[in-house]
């Protein structure tokens, strides 16, 4: 089969490698869709980073994958070939306290590994995944909605989850990325009112409000707390994902909170500085680091999009064949705003 891998310098290197077999409690998944992810431009494209996730251990790349059972391993009980999958970012040990309760994320077992950075990922022809990492796709969703949801819409669903978001309230994105995108799609299906995003990239702002996801857009984050303020008519945001990074585009969203409001910190990297008094002791904030999703909030998320017909295909600006994935992350290290996709053979 064609894998790809990334040597570090902002280039792809195509190889053929030997079909793998799955053992027990594997399945091997023929790739549909695989997108690229701007964790990886930064850890693996461009260089080989010695930090978490990030670390990349030579491996086919792509830890976003949707794509169909191939074959299982002996005595499979959980899939059958033909099942419609996607694969969870991170692959647990299986037996810690954590993977018990179904966040591999925080496996603290040594056999832990996230797909296409300690293990082959998904940009191949071929996949072989645990069984324990899969989550069916049903058939009203395509293999490009798939791959968005083993990642950016599963990191947006476990923020909006910890937070409790309720039909109503305003929602704060700081960072229009996809993740950010993510979490303006689910939230609209969650009922709330109006959401407000804050992105200094123009392209990113336009993308949102193309797509009907924002009611206001902000183009600054150090000045836009009181611009915030005043269009929610002096109450504040009741809920807040900060999904940039950025230390300014976090303190805004404590900032834009309303009082009893509740924060959660996706975007990774950098630091934070905030006044505890007057920004989050007084305001009664709640805040949350929320971390990927867990196995069954994964499953729920899944049922809950094919309930109501959503589809992160909308967020694909770009589509490239596997022949062209190349073009794919040269594009993607340009920092483009929308999804880019790899397809393998996906149906119409």
């Amino acid at each position: 089969m064609l894998g790809a891998r990334l040597p570090g310098d902002s280039s792809v290197v195509l190889g053929e490698y030997p079909v793998p077999q799955p053992r027990r409690n594997q399945v091997l998944i023929r790739v549909k869709a695989s997108m690229i992810c701007e964790g990886e431009i930064l850890g693996a494209y461009r260089q080989h980073l010695d930090q978490g996730d990030h670390s990349y251990e030579g491996v086919i790349c792509g830890h976003e994958i949707s794509g169909a059972i191939e074959n299982v391993g002996p005595d499979s009980q959980l899939f059958s070939p033909g099942d419609r999958v996607i694969v969870a970012r991170v692959s647990g040990c299986g037996e810690c306290a954590d993977c018990r309760q179904g966040n591999s994320f925080n496996c603290s077992g040594t056999s832990r590994a996230v797909y296409g950075s300690q293990r082959d990922g998904g940009m191949a022809e071929f996949l072989l995944a645990e069984e324990r990492d899969c989550v069916r796709l049903p058939e009203n969703l395509c293999h490009a909605d798939g791959a968005n949801i083993a990642c950016a819409f599963g990191t947006a669903w476990e923020a909006l989850k910890r937070m409790a978001v309720v039909v109503g309230e305003r929602l704060l994105v700081t960072g229009a990325g996809p993740t950010g995108l993510a979490a303006m799609m689910l939230a609209r299906s969650l009922g709330v009112s109006e959401i407000i995003v804050v992105d200094p990239r123009d392209e990113c702002r336009t993308l949102a409000e193309d797509l009907g996801l924002a009611d206001a857009t902000l183009d600054e984050y150090e000045p836009s707390a009181a611009q915030i303020i005043r269009i929610t008519e002096g109450k504040g945001c009741e809920v807040a994902i900060d999904c940039s990074g950025d230390p300014l585009g976090r303190v805004l969203s404590i900032r834009g909170a309303a009082r009893w409001g509740r924060v959660a910190f996706v975007g990774e990297g950098n630091s934070v500085l905030f006044e505890p008094t007057r920004d989050v002791v007084r305001k009664q904030l709640t805040i949350f680091g929320s971390w990927g999703i867990s196995m069954a909030n994964l499953s729920e998320l899944v049922e809950h999009m094919s309930a109501n017909e959503i589809h992160p295909e909308r967020l694909v600006t770009h589509c490239f064949s596997f022949a062209d994935i190349r073009k794919a992350y040269a594009l993607a290290d340009r920092g483009v705003c929308g999804r880019i996709a790899v397809v393998f053979d996906e149906e119409p």
